[in-house]
C-alpha cells in the first residue's frame, strides 16, 4: 500500500496501511478512517491501552 511506502520514509511506525480503511461514498467522496489501540507496559501485568479512531473526507 502506498501509505506503507510513505510511512517507512516519514518513520511512522504507529499505524500502518493495514489499520486504514478506504471507502467511496455515493455523494462522490471519499473518506479515510483509522482505529488502533497503542500499548504502553507500566509494571507486572497492567499496561495503558490508548485508542485512536480519527477520520477526514
Amino acid at each position: 500500500m502506498a501509505f506503507d511506502r510513505y510511512a517507512a520514509i516519514d518513520d511512522i511506525t504507529s499505524i500502518s496501511g493495514k489499520d486504514l480503511r478506504v471507502e467511496k461514498r455515493p455523494d462522490g467522496h471519499t473518506v479515510v478512517s483509522f482505529e488502533y489501540e497503542k500499548r504502553i507496559p507500566l509494571f507486572g501485568p497492567a499496561s495503558l491501552v490508548i485508542e485512536y479512531r480519527g477520520s477526514a473526507q
